[in-house]
């Protein structure tokens, strides 16, 4: 199939079955009203920022899905990485566990690069401020308005890195009523939780939201030897201020401070040695009969056996990630314009050991401290004027990281030495940008959008492989100690990049630019058909943290990815608003897509060209008030040109992390009892996607398998939702899965990974305030 065969007929598959799903006849006007309102047995359409503005998700030309808080509370998402569970063609595959580097993928689009310094081309944004390191995108969810997720470039209005899409979490804000609530959960593995909201107006220009939750559970991963702590140990504490100035209808001023902190064991490892075949370069798993090394069967380089449990035998402790943001919001409403002043200030650091083998041998380990400062400003506009709407603006981000890293390998052996990495990048963004809607006509809807951006990246580090003053005790203190504390006597090789080694190569500045046009037909009330085409753009940016000792310094910058992307699609509401049914097809041509790899140890970024394609669909059915049924599925095909695996073979690859189907779907039955004085309400709901591979080198050790998980719900709530208490199961049927792989090359010949969460029991209880 040619690749543009494959792009005109997914795009006419999905626009032909969208028009004939839909009649003029059975499309409705749309009701507008809270995401989870009764609203007569209608679904109730959910307000979205897509486009920097409210608008209805019915009104909006992008594949969106929002997730209302409500929703999540009752699907049992409790910290930002779970929104997976609700979000066709979305995936997460976190290298070290909760509280650390997430690793979205949307439509199969990633960055597999678990190193501190490399931004994702999925952007996190918590109330339109974008957070840079990746690790501050992991957070509790709670007293939350809603999750949006956008998928497809939204470099035109949210700016630079937003290739594969965005997801912006929006928190709850001060109102003029006083009201709060406070919530316990207790559940498996001594689940303690604990969440309180307080909503206080202070006058007629005052109110102010406090928001915090505590979170804590042993581990659920039973480290076998008993000498370290089991794994999936999490506590979890974060706090919320909002103080709202509002002195007239003209200014509205938000400031919101929060910081966030996780701890514990995170997940545990899992070890299995894996061979490489010397002519195709797949690095495979070794059968429990093949004798690979000549070090027994089904053993790796060093003699040692599969280890399905944990197992570790080095410290393995989130000690902190904490993540502190200040973000201020002036909104000025002149009537037909509005001019919106967004700050923000984020400071992230995590501390972090690992054991990275998962044996009572002392193969891999490290100790990871990096420090992220940003800072950002967006000053933008939104002109309402009749059938023309403008959106124009600047932003600036400058972002500081710090980077300490320490890593013992081999301590088990007769010759360990340690990895040592110091560096420092400083990223500067510049940018401007405007968007125009134009109404062609009562159902024709025009829109235009660009943004020129110049970024500025300086980056600089020193990595060694120093060896032990004490071959007995080496490297002793790694675990609580920066790299420049640790006793190191000698150096066994050294990488240092530098301007007085480098040159004018630790300097990037690089000019860039991002477009769309849109068309919106609206044929009838309740129906949108859209098309768009874009132009998506992700940063250049430096190989950082463990590279090869040979890379040369040439090799240290890869270049900026651009992306045309083809979308088109229909959003519908049907029966009256008693169905919903959004269904969008894909197409992306990318150009120097940026491509992980490993040299030995080291990791590498380069360039490739990639192609991809696919559709979404997601479906809301209300038959009759009281029941609710919710199904979606996405489906994407992914190819990188040329790109070579661990051993150095060059061949067409699927990108890693783009499982190649997602589905999700729930059923839900609310039930009025005890003379209408409760809500009864019976829930079912349950995930389930494809296989993919781990590395862009497609080796067969990196598959992660196929999974599904269903999960269960009851929930009592009175009738004027003062009190409600719910009885949750997760992973009903304690499926066994694998949620993360890590395979490397030169290390050792295994691959190590985690086991996603078991059957998990929860027993939730709420009281509300104040309404």
């Amino acid at each position: 199939m040619t690749v543009k065969g494959g792009y005109t007929s997914i795009l006419h598959v999905a626009l032909l079955a969208s028009v004939a799903f839909i009649s003029p006849a059975t499309a409705q006007t749309v009701a507008t009203a809270s995401a989870d309102a009764d609203n007569g047995g209608q679904i109730a359409d959910i307000v979205v920022t897509a486009q920097k503005r409210e608008q209805r998700l019915s009104d909006v030309g992008i594949s969106v899905s929002a997730l209302s808080d409500q929703t999540m509370t009752r699907l049992g998402m409790t910290d930002s990485t779970s929104i997976i569970g609700a979000i066709p063609n979305m995936e997460n595959s976190p290298t070290y566990g909760p509280g650390t580097n997430p690793n979205f993928s949307i439509r199969g689009v990633s960055q597999n690069d678990f190193n501190d310094g490399t931004e994702s081309p999925v952007a996190a944004y918590v109330d339109e401020v974008y957070l840079v390191p990746t690790g501050a995108s992991s957070f509790s969810l709670y007293d939350m308005q809603r999750v949006e997720v956008l998928r497809g470039p939204q470099g035109t209005l949210f700016g630079r890195n937003s290739t594969a899409g965005l997801i912006h979490f929006i928190t709850a804000k001060p109102t003029d009523a006083f009201e709060g609530s406070i919530a316990g959960k207790l559940g498996s593995y001594r689940t303690r939780e604990v969440t309180g909201v307080l909503n206080m107006p202070l006058g007629e220009t005052l109110a102010v939201r406090l928001s915090g939750q505590y979170h804590y559970n042993t581990g659920w991963l039973d480290n076998r030897t008993g000498n370290r702590p089991d794994g999936g140990q999490s506590k979890t504490a974060s706090v919320r201020a909002q103080l709202r100035y509002k002195p007239n209808d003209i200014i509205t001023n938000n400031l919101k401070l929060s910081h966030d902190d996780a701890r514990g064991v995170t997940y545990g490892n899992f070890h299995q040695a894996t061979g490489q075949d010397p002519v195709t370069g797949d690095q495979f798993l070794i059968a429990p009969d093949q004798n690979f090394y000549g070090t027994g069967a089904g053993r790796d380089v060093f003699g040692y056996a599969n280890e399905d449990k944990t197992d570790f035998g080095s410290v393995h402790r989130l000690r902190s990630a904490n993540s502190t943001l200040v973000t201020n919001k002036l909104d000025i409403d002149l009537g037909r314009v509005v001019v919106t002043s967004v700050t923000g200030y984020n400071r992230y650091e995590r501390n972090q050991n690992e054991d990275c083998d998962g044996l009572q041998a002392k193969i891999c380990q490290t100790h990871y401290n990096p420090v992220s400062r940003q800072f950002s400003q967006e000053l933008r506009a939104f002109a309402n004027l009749g059938a023309t709407r403008l959106t124009g603006g600047v932003y600036f981000l400058r972002h500081k990281i710090v980077q300490d890293t320490i890593a013992p390998l081999y301590v088990n052996t007769p010759t360990p030495i340690a990895i040592l990495v110091q560096g420092e990048q400083v990223s500067k963004s510049y940018a401007v940008f405007g968007n125009a809607e134009f109404d062609l006509s009562p159902q024709l809807t025009f829109i235009v959008g660009a943004r020129g951006s110049r970024d500025k990246k300086h980056n600089e580090q020193v990595l060694s492989y120093g060896l032990p003053c004490d071959a007995a005790n080496p490297f002793p203190g790694y675990e609580g100690l920066s790299g420049t504390e640790v006793p190191v006597c000698g150096t066994l090789a050294s990488n240092v990049f530098t301007d007085e080694t480098a040159g004018g190569l630790t300097r990037i500045s690089k000019d860039t630019w991002s477009a769309k046009a849109e068309l919106d037909y609206r044929p009838t009330q309740g129906v949108l058909i859209y098309g768009s085409v874009s132009r998506g753009v992700k940063s250049p940016g430096f190989n950082n943290g463990v590279v090869a000792i040979g890379l040369p310094p040439s090799g240290y910058q890869f270049k900026s990815e651009t992306l045309i992307a083809y979308e088109t699609g229909v959003k519908s509401s049907l029966f009256d608003r008693r169905a919903t049914f959004d269904l969008s097809g894909f197409y992306y041509d990318y150009n120097n897509f940026d491509t992980l790899s490993f040299e030995g140890i080291g990791s590498l970024i380069t360039n490739t060209d990639a192609r991809l394609y696919g559709m979404e669909a997601e479906l809301t059915v209300k038959p009759v008030p009281e029941l609710t049924l919710r199904v979606n599925g996405g489906y994407t095909h992914s190819k990188l040109f040329d790109v070579a695996n661990a051993g150095q073979v060059v061949a067409d690859r699927q990108m890693p992390l783009a499982p190649k189907w997602t589905t999700s779907a729930l059923i839900r039955y609310d039930l009025p009892v005890m003379a209408g004085k409760y809500n009864l309400g019976l829930q079912a709901s349950g995930r389930a996607r494809g296989s993919f591979y781990s590395t862009p080198g497609n080796d067969t050790a990196g598959i992660n398998p196929s999974f599904g998980i269903v999960d269960a719900r009851v929930d009592l709530t009175e009738i004027s939702d003062r009190y409600s208490v719910a009885l949750s199961v997760r992973n009903l049927f304690d499926k066994k899965y694998i949620s993360a792989i890590f395979l490397g090359t030169g290390i050792a010949g295994y691959r190590f990974g985690q086991y996603g969460q078991p059957r998990w029991v929860s027993l939730e209880f709420n009281y509300r305030f104040g309404r």
